[in-house]
């Protein structure tokens, strides 16, 4: 308990002496961040043998003297690769490089739609718990805050790259307006442990966000957590971090992870994200969590994405596999989206909405043998709709309100004396 309670105020002291000089709280710059990442060197030795793996991971690979034209198009589904992967001159035709990042760059359903009325997540403020974050032109601008808890790498992550770029790209973002506060987690340390998952991973980033944005103006404040990692009930430290969300949601933040989330892919690199016609059925629905992974969360687009990379400022990949990790900063980029249509948005409002207009799609899996009905695919256009004809209330108009009120209150007091 002494642990605790030291470790608590530590923490907040931390949080305290940052504070005390305001001027520093947005002296970001991207200098900031971590050294790029070096995948040279990392590439497997036996590529392109195995018709059964899950991905094919090129990155950063020398395939000069391999000759890919006779290469199964059902690799397609498989491939991912960087602008430091260097290719063959034996191609095979359906393999377009440039076409990949043209169609898989685009966040999909229409938002860039949203993007064109304005509605950018301008004004909003996120923040990312993640993994190490290094320098990318698609998020330099949007960062107004760093810290790492990590001390034993300097070196960007992969990971934190992505979901950076997912939720605020300026070309591969759902809210390229949005501006984020973002957290290294401790990751080295607690994973090296043995046992349950240590929830205190993100338990303490949780904390020093929330400490820190008691100390913002009101337009400075955080309306979204994005953490791609779900939990459960034999986490360690989980009482914990449990009263760390309830004290988010006392201040009004909506926290995600990927418990909110159900992953939905596309069919692969080609098809069009926009439409959800798109989209297949995953073949990890076959187990026994699909007859619930629908009714509780939203089903959020992950796979086939081309992002930001840690290897350069202005390197991109594409992921075949992306997994519930690259769906958490997407819906957080939606969240943010929906907050500035309606500024006075709640938590707990934004999830009535987003399920409210969801939409219900029938998908099947690539042979069409299998189908599945998606009751609750996220429907960003529905979403944003449903909110502008929500009337907001204007603050001033609020205070006038609640002071008539009151007024009215008092004088029916005085009345029944």
């Amino acid at each position: 308990m002494k642990k605790l309670l030291l470790a608590v105020a530590v923490l907040f002291v931390g949080v305290q002496c940052f504070t005390q000089n305001q001027s520093s709280k947005f002296d970001f710059s991207p200098d900031d961040l971590e050294s790029v990442a070096d995948f040279s060197g990392m590439c497997p030795q036996d590529l392109f043998k195995d018709p059964n793996i899950h991905e094919e991971d090129l990155r950063s690979c020398d395939l000069s003297k391999y000759d890919l034209s006779n290469l199964p198009r059902s690799f397609l589904e498989k491939l991912t690769f960087d602008d430091k992967t260097i290719w063959p001159k034996k191609m095979p035709e359906w393999l377009d490089i440039h076409k990949i990042y043209q169609i898989s760059k685009t966040p999909g359903l229409h938002i860039k739609d949203l993007h064109k009325q304005g509605i950018t997540g301008r004004g909003v403020n996120i923040a990312i718990i993640d993994k190490n974050l290094g320098p990318h032109q698609e998020y330099n601008q949007n960062i107004i805050f760093y810290k790492n808890f990590e001390k034993a790498n300097s070196e960007a992550d992969m990971h934190g790259a992505a979901v950076a770029s997912i939720a605020v790209g300026k070309s591969v973002g759902v809210a390229p307006g949005a501006k984020v506060y973002y957290v290294g987690a401790n990751f080295s340390q607690y994973y090296k442990e043995k046992g349950p998952f240590n929830a205190r991973i993100y338990t303490e980033p949780i904390e020093y966000l929330l400490e820190l944005n008691k100390t913002l103006p009101e337009k400075d404040k955080i309306f979204v957590i994005a953490m791609s990692r779900g939990f459960n009930k034999t986490d360690y430290g989980r009482e914990n971090f449990l009263k760390a969300l309830d004290k988010a949601k006392k201040q009004g933040i909506l926290v995600l992870s990927t418990n909110n989330v159900a992953g939905i892919n596309r069919r692969d690199y080609y098809v069009n994200p926009q439409n959800r016609d798109s989209f297949v059925y995953a073949p990890v629905w076959d187990n026994t969590l699909f007859a619930t992974t629908f009714k509780n969360t939203l089903a959020v687009p992950n796979d086939y994405r081309v992002v930001a990379s840690p290897t350069g400022e202005k390197d991109y990949v594409a992921y075949a596999d992306g997994g519930l990790s690259w769906a958490v900063p997407y819906l957080a980029g939606i969240a943010a989206l929906a907050k500035q249509v309606k500024p006075d948005l709640t938590p707990d409002e934004f999830l009535e909405v987003a399920f409210k207009t969801a939409q219900r799609v029938l998908v099947k899996t690539k042979d069409g043998k299998k189908t599945a009905m998606i009751d609750t695919f996220v429907n960003p256009q529905d979403l944003i709709k449903e909110l502008k004809n929500r009337k907001v209330v204007p603050n001033e108009q609020k205070e006038n309100i609640e002071s008539l009120e009151k007024g009215l209150k008092n004088i029916q007091e005085k009345q029944k004396r």
